[in-house]
């Protein structure tokens, strides 16, 4: 994750897709995004157990 701001553009936009069943690694994956210097633009997700198979969209 420490290499992806170097394969972006200045400005760019990265979208990310992952499913919510366990384990649940979208915080993990929030987290390295924000570790890598990226700052969330926007998240969302159903519910896990409650919406079927959950997955979750992430944008930073």
């Amino acid at each position: 994750m420490a290499t992806l701001p170097q394969l972006c553009a200045p400005d760019a936009v990265v979208v990310w897709t992952r499913h919510r069943a366990a384990p649940d690694a979208t915080p993990q994956i929030r987290a390295w995004f924000a570790d890598a210097g990226f700052e969330e633009r926007g998240f969302d997700s159903g519910t896990p157990g409650v919406d079927g198979e959950s997955f979750g969209v992430g944008c930073v």
